[in-house]
């Protein structure tokens, strides 16, 4: 096999391992946490990569080729599909936590509910759900909601999301504050 064709699969695998990582709840096990130790071995080396075949493809114009245009641009082709697949990921992440927080307005406006009627906060989210209905699930792939009742009396709702952020909710300010 040859070392551009090679060095094409890698930058390539990089961006799709991301993009296929995006999305779910990550801890210090995450296989994307990999790639970010990886990247930092292999940006300085893909970027020396880059320059050179850059500086073989001019060459390339105005002298007898060494190399085949192919095993030129095929590398920088794989480098540049690399960045807007990461992008994408992350975008899948942002979307996954907006819509996570969508469907937990479900179970904020019952909890906001059941403590207006009663005072209190609900023990449990079943408390507020019936057999017949489903507690809402996360968008983001491997979290849930967790429920609890402050010694305060604050209700209080959170979820993981991605990059080891969990996002918390609590009645008193009604907002998500999600962070590391």
């Amino acid at each position: 096999m040859r070392w551009w064709l090679v060095a094409s699969l890698i930058y390539a695998a990089i961006g799709l391992l991301w993009l296929a990582f995006s999305g779910r709840v990550e801890g210090f096990t995450s296989p994307r946490t990999y790639l970010i130790l990886a990247g930092f071995v292999i940006a300085p080396i893909a970027f020396g990569h880059l320059v050179a075949n850059i500086y073989l493809l001019i060459g390339h114009l105005f002298k007898k080729p060494r190399y085949s245009l192919t095993s030129l641009i095929t590398p920088i082709v794989a480098m540049a599909i690399t960045p807007p697949l990461i992008v994408a990921g992350v975008q899948l992440d942002n979307w996954a936590v907006a819509k996570t927080k969508e469907r937990a307005k479900i179970i904020t406006s019952r909890v906001i509910a059941h403590k207006a009627e009663t005072g209190v906060c609900p023990t449990s989210l079943e408390a507020i759900f019936t057999e017949d209905e489903n507690i809402p699930k996360p968008a983001i792939r491997g979290a849930s909601f967790d429920y609890t009742v402050g010694k305060f009396g604050q209700c209080y709702l959170k979820f993981p999301a991605h990059n080891w952020i969990v996002c918390n909710w609590n009645d008193r300010t009604n907002d998500w504050y999600c962070a590391d």
